[in-house]
C-alpha cells in the first residue's frame, strides 16, 4: 500500500492584506487538506499579521508564521519558506491567488502517478481583482500553446523551456520536497530568473521532469499591485524605454543565474547530465554575446550578431531573424 504523501503549502507574504484572507480560506476549502501552511512574511506594514495570527489560531491545521526582521525580496523569501516546509509535497502560494478545491488533491495524484517526475504545474484561470471578469487563460496568454506544450511532454524539456519566455509559474506549482537539498539555496537574484524558473529549470536539468496539468487550477488574480501579470498590454513607449534601460541588465542578470543553474547542475549530477550542461553554455554564451552587442555600434555590430545568427542560437534561445533585427536597430 502506498504511503501518503504530506503536503506543505510555502505561501508568502508582503502587504496582502487585501487578498490575503481569501486566499487562505480556499487553501481551507480544498478536498484534500494540506499538512501545514508555512508563510513567510516580508515587513508588511498593513494588517498582513493580524489576518495570519487570526488563521494560526482557528485553522484546523498547523500554520507555521515567520517574520523576516528586515525586507528579504521575493525569491529569498520563497527560498525561506521553502526551507521551512516538512512536507513530501511542497506547493508555491502568492497570497492573491485563489485555488479551486481540487487544486491539492489533483497535482498530487499527477505526481503519484509520475514516480520519476520531480514538479508539477497547471494552466491557471485569469481573472479581475474582483475574481468576477474572466479574462481567459494563464497558458493563451503567455504562449504556452499546444505546440509548446507537446515538445515539453515529448522528452527533452530544457529547450523549451529556455525558448520564448517562462510557462511555468509558481503559483501553478507544486514539487518533491525530498530535492530541498538541490534547490537551496536560490542562487538567482534576477527577476526573471524568479524561484519558479530556477527550479523548474534546475530540476528538469537533472533529469527530474515536470508534467503539465492542463486544467486551470487557480483563478490568478490581475491587479494594479501585483508583482507580476500574466498577458498585460504594454504601451509602444512602455516597449521601447524597457529596452533601452534593461536589455544589457536583462542578458547579464540572466546569464548569471543560468550559471549558477549550471553550476548546481554539474555538483549534484557529478557531470552525468552533460546534455543539461551543454546546453545550458549555449544559453550562456547567447546571452553574453548580446548584452556584447549594446556596447556596438555600425559594422562591428552587424559582423556580431551574422555571427551568432550562424551559431543557430538565434534560433534556438531567441525569436530568430526578428531578434537579430531588434539588437541591430536598438541602441
Amino acid at each position: 500500500m502506498q504511503k501518503t504523501k504530506t503536503t506543505s503549502i510555502a505561501l508568502c507574504t508582503c502587504d496582502g492584506a487585501r487578498y490575503l484572507a481569501e486566499q487562505i480560506e480556499s487553501i481551507l476549502k480544498q478536498t484534500q487538506l494540506p499538512d501545514e501552511i508555512v508563510i513567510c512574511d516580508d515587513v508588511s506594514t498593513d494588517n498582513t499579521a493580524q489576518i495570519i495570527d487570526f488563521y494560526k489560531k482557528t485553522a484546523p491545521l498547523p500554520i507555521l508564521f515567520i517574520q523576516n526582521s528586515t525586507r528579504i525580496g521575493t525569491i529569498k523569501n520563497f527560498e525561506k519558506a521553502i526551507t521551512a516546509c516538512s512536507g513530501d509535497i511542497i506547493f508555491l502560494a502568492d497570497q492573491d491567488d485563489f485555488w479551486k478545491p481540487n487544486k491539492i488533491k489533483l497535482s498530487v495524484q499527477v505526481l503519484n502517478n509520475n514516480p520519476s517526475c520531480g514538479y508539477v504545474f497547471s494552466d491557471a484561470e485569469l481573472t479581475d481583482s474582483h475574481l468576477d471578469l474572466k479574462l481567459g487563460n494563464l497558458w493563451e496568454a503567455i504562449g504556452f500553446t499546444n505546440n509548446r506544450f507537446n515538445k515539453y511532454c515529448s522528452g527533452d524539456q530544457l529547450p523549451v523551456m529556455l525558448t520564448d519566455g517562462n510557462f511555468i509559474y509558481g503559483n501553478t506549482m507544486a514539487f518533491r520536497g525530498i530535492y530541498k537539498q538541490l534547490i537551496i539555496p536560490i542562487l538567482s537574484t534576477y527577476y526573471s530568473c524568479a524561484h519558479d524558473t530556477w527550479i523548474s529549470i534546475l530540476l528538469s536539468s537533472l533529469g527530474f521532469y515536470g508534467v503539465p496539468i492542463p486544467e486551470p487550477l487557480i483563478y490568478y488574480r490581475q491587479h494594479d499591485k501585483q508583482q507580476a501579470g500574466a498577458g498585460k498590454k504594454i504601451s509602444t513607449t512602455d516597449k521601447i524605454g524597457h529596452i533601452l534601460r534593461n536589455k544589457i541588465d536583462f542578458f547579464d542578470g540572466h546569464r548569471k543565474s543560468i550559471e549558477a543553474i549550471r553550476d548546481r547542475v554539474h555538483l549534484f549530477s557529478h557531470g552525468s547530465h552533460k546534455e543539461s550542461e551543454d546546453t545550458l553554455n549555449q544559453l550562456i554564451a547567447h546571452y553574453h554575446i548580446r548584452a556584447a552587442l549594446y556596447k556596438k555600434s555600425g559594422l562591428s555590430k552587424l559582423k556580431s550578431i551574422v555571427s551568432e545568427l550562424r551559431t543557430g542560437r538565434y534560433s534556438r534561445f531567441s525569436q530568430s531573424w526578428k531578434s537579430a533585427i531588434k539588437d541591430f536597430l536598438t541602441i
